[in-house]
């Protein structure tokens, strides 16, 4: 990472499956994301990008990114609890929104 960004990583103990985030130190702003295994609606981290989510906004409303199919298993508590351990944070997951998935510019 460059010298203002930190990074979190959240990796599957035993599948294929990762999710690699960049923030800013400081301001705590969201750069980016790559992911491995799991499907996610780009549109939804675009948007993000374009308002300046920090990665509080982006971890807790995670469900909404995920594009995986109904029965496959959702990881976002256990990457939310990874997160908080390693920031002394005590953020919680936000209930999937349609309104905000679908939500126009």
């Amino acid at each position: 990472p460059k010298a203002n960004e930190k990074r979190f990583v959240w990796q599957h103990p035993t599948k294929n499956l990762l999710m690699h985030f960049n923030f800013d130190k400081e301001t705590h702003q969201f750069i980016g994301i790559n992911t491995f295994g799991i499907r996610l609606r780009h549109e939804i981290f675009d948007r993000w990008l374009t308002e300046n989510r920090n990665i509080e906004y982006v971890l807790k409303h995670l469900k909404d990114a995920n594009f995986d199919p109904e029965f496959y298993k959702a990881y976002e508590s256990e990457i939310l609890e990874k997160f908080n351990t390693e920031n002394n944070t005590q953020l919680k997951p936000a209930k999937k929104s349609w309104k905000r998935i679908f939500k126009t510019a």
